[in-house]
């Protein structure tokens, strides 16, 4: 997953967050805007992820004290402290890059990716750290000043040496890390200052809870109630740098984080709740889309139902969602202009329609005038054309 945000355009998550928290006029007179709190900064990511409340709490907190931290920095000298990098763990598919994405678009913070199943230590062929803090140094490092920015660390479980030859090499790149995770002054010329970086580490993690609960038999899902092995707060759950150390990790690298959260497994439910309640939905998404053209899309409690049992079969989880519905709604999206231009109004899919058996119900208004903010997209659109489209293509003239 890319995090990298483009430092000329402003993300949709900044903009609404411009408009949204209040802004005061700093010496100059330019409009800046207030650093939400860790409150604030949970509920945004409430409206996209589903469930994780601990984590999103350990999120929230360790950039808000980061970025509070940078400007005091800022405003009297001295460099921010370490303390605040974290590591999540959790199946792949249940949100761990989602929130760093969210989090990325409503802070308007730049967030960098450091893959961690291809990282080589220092000397070896490959990617090594060294490569990664000169790019960071060239995008953030302006004279004696480092903006602030989050690393992502993905599969940073990739990274455990597992006593094998690889594993040693693999130790090794672990060891690379630890005067950046210190925050010490990095890059040929010493100019990234990696105290103004907040480090985070993703991972599947793959095995651990047989370490963190050797003698418990895994309960999914997350609605567990209070004290349970998964609910990622309680005891039995609790993901403890012995843990970490225990699956691979050198201490030394442990030792550099201080906040830890084991993400909780998905389950139906909470599978149907990502579909409906989130705002970042491939479901809401491609209603959007069909809303576009006039059409509305439609899937009842039971069509979901279907969508959410193919997803939990699916290894990728979540992330399978947007795959399933693309399958699902292929030849209706291939037809979908000339079905708003037909006077189709809504196309609902109940159970069987949603497992394929049947097509879904579609309706039509002979007497909708409709089509015409369509048709401006699609000439907006075709201004993106830099070659003349070949004959036999829409007269958009007669549209």
């Amino acid at each position: 997953m890319n995090y990298q945000n483009d430092e000329n355009q402003r993300s949709p998550g900044e903009a609404f967050a411009r408009m949204l928290y209040p802004k005061f006029q700093a010496s100059g007179g330019k409009p800046q805007m207030v650093l939400p709190t860790p409150i604030e900064i949970s509920a945004a990511l409430d409206r996209h992820i589903v469930g994780h409340a601990f984590a999103k709490k350990m999120l929230s907190v360790a950039c808000f004290k980061h970025l509070l931290g940078c400007a005091a920095a800022d405003m009297r000298g001295g460099k921010m402290p370490p303390g605040n990098h974290c590591i999540l763990s959790g199946q792949t598919g249940c949100g761990k890059s989602a929130m760093i994405g969210v989090l990325g678009d409503f802070l308007g913070v730049p967030i960098f990716e450091i893959n961690c199943a291809t990282l080589s230590p220092s000397g070896y062929k490959g990617t090594t750290l060294n490569q990664h803090v000169e790019e960071f140094a060239g995008r953030l490092a302006f004279g004696n000043k480092t903006s602030p920015a989050i690393v992502v660390w993905e599969e940073v479980d990739k990274l455990a040496d597992d006593r094998s030859e690889a594993g040693r090499y693999r130790k090794m790149a672990q060891a690379d890390a630890l005067r950046f995770l210190d925050g010490a002054l990095c890059g040929e010329d010493m100019t990234l200052d990696a105290s103004r970086i907040l480090n985070i580490g993703l991972g599947a993690f793959v095995g651990l809870d047989r370490i963190r609960n050797p003698r418990r038999t895994p309960t999914i899902g997350f609605n567990q109630t209070a004290g349970s092995q998964f609910d990622g707060c309680g005891t039995g759950s609790e993901l403890l740098p012995d843990h970490l150390i225990e699956f691979g990790l050198m201490p030394e690298l442990v030792g550099r984080f201080s906040r830890f959260a084991a993400l909780d497994p998905m389950d139906a439910g909470t599978m149907r709740r990502i579909i409906r309640e989130s705002e970042s939905s491939a479901l809401l998404r491609r209603i959007a889309y069909f809303s576009g053209h006039g059409v509305r899309l439609v899937f009842d409690d039971d069509a979901v139902d279907v969508i959410a049992a193919m997803a939990m079969a699916h290894p990728t989880g979540a992330r399978s969602l947007g795959m399933i519905l693309d399958k699902l709604l292929l030849d209706l999206e291939f037809r979908l202009p000339n079905l708003a231009k037909e006077g189709v109004v809504e196309v609902a899919f109940d159970k069987r329609a949603a497992q394929g058996e049947t097509d879904p119900v579609v309706t039509r208004d002979s007497s909708r005038e409709g089509g015409q903010s369509l048709m401006e997209m699609r000439k907006r659109a075709g201004t993106y054309i830099t070659r003349p489209m070949p004959k036999g293509g829409d007269d958009l003239t007669k549209c």
